[in-house]
């Protein structure tokens, strides 16, 4: 009696391997999903965040990492304020989606484009 685990193991890699295979067939087929990177409706908008300063400084002193690369820190009163610029969808005001992930927006513009070929309504006299 083989091993059933590696067996299921070995099942789903030759499924996720045909997916890939398809996802590789995905330019050309008829495909009308989009991503966030080249939208029209993304943009850049400034966020913030307040950290008590007495407990910033503690996580400083364990070792703990305050904000990420680029952030700036502004210390007001007793408290330090963490501020960054971050990308959001203008249209929805919440976060865009992860980059290169593709996904269907009824917000994408191009995506509702007729193609080319059928821009006038007597496309196939000329």
């Amino acid at each position: 009696m083989g091993n059933t685990h590696i067996e299921n193991a070995n099942r789903k890699v030759k499924q996720l391997d045909a997916l890939y295979a398809l996802d590789a067939l995905t330019p050309f087929l008829d495909d009308d999903r989009v991503t966030c990177d080249t939208c029209q409706h993304r943009g850049t908008q400034p966020a913030d965040e307040f950290v008590d300063l007495d407990k910033a400084r503690q996580l400083r002193a364990m070792g703990k990492r305050l904000g990420m690369d680029g952030d700036k820190f502004e210390q007001k009163g007793k408290w330090l304020r963490i501020h960054w610029v971050e990308a959001s969808c203008l249209a929805t005001g919440f976060s865009p989606q992860p980059s290169q992930l593709k996904h269907r927006c009824h917000l994408y513009l191009e995506a509702s484009k007729p193609p080319s070929s059928v821009e006038s309504d007597a496309w196939w006299q000329d």
